[in-house]
C-alpha cells in the first residue's frame, strides 16, 4: 500500500504538518510506503481554465505539480492536510486542488480509479470542532467526485 500526505501549510513545524506525519508513521508501522509533499517547498502556479487537460488528458503546465499528479495517481490512499485560514483551507491547497481539475474527463467524470482512500485532515483556532463542518464535508464531496471515497474530517481545534 502506498500512502502520501499533501500539506497545506506555509509554515515549518506546522500543526498540520504534524498530524499528516503522524498519520504517515502510524501508516509506515502497518507496512505502507509513505511520503510527505509540503506545498510550501513546491513551485506550481494556478489553474489557468485553459481546459487543454480536457484535451490532452494533463495538465499542459509544466511544474512541481507535475510530478506530483503521478503520485496521487499511483498512491492507494491520500492524506490532505491543511490549517483553517479565513474559514477555508490555505491558498496553497486550494491551489493543489484546483489544480487536480486536469484528473476530470470531457465527460466531466474523474479519470482517477474509483475508491481511493482518502484522510482530511483539517486545524483550526477556533474551539468549536463544528465551525466549518459545512466546508470540510465539501470538500470531501469534491475528492470524493475525483473517485476518493467519502471520507471522515479529523478536526483538530485549540478547545
Amino acid at each position: 500500500m502506498r500512502v502520501i500526505a499533501i500539506v497545506g501549510s506555509p509554515r515549518e513545524n506546522s500543526n498540520s504538518g504534524i498530524l499528516a506525519e503522524a498519520v504517515l508513521s502510524a501508516a509506515a508501522e502497518e507496512g505502507a510506503q509513505t511520503q510527505a509533499f509540503y506545498v510550501k517547498d513546491m513551485k506550481m502556479r494556478g489553474c489557468q481554465g485553459c481546459f487543454a487537460c480536457n484535451k490532452e488528458g494533463r495538465c499542459v503546465q509544466e511544474d512541481d505539480m507535475t510530478p506530483l499528479y503521478g503520485e496521487i495517481e499511483n498512491a492507494d490512499a491520500v492524506i490532505f492536510a491543511s490549517p483553517v485560514y479565513m474559514f477555508a483551507m490555505t491558498g496553497q491547497m486550494k491551489l493543489v486542488l484546483d489544480r487536480m481539475f486536469a484528473f476530470i474527463g470531457p465527460d466531466f467524470h474523474s479519470r482517477l480509479p474509483k475508491g481511493k482512500r482518502l484522510g482530511l485532515v483539517f486545524t483550526q483556532a477556533s474551539p468549536n470542532e463544528n465551525d466549518y463542518a459545512d466546508y470540510f464535508a465539501s470538500v470531501g464531496d469534491i475528492l470524493h467526485r475525483l473517485g476518493f471515497e467519502k471520507p471522515e474530517a479529523i478536526v483538530i481545534g485549540t478547545g
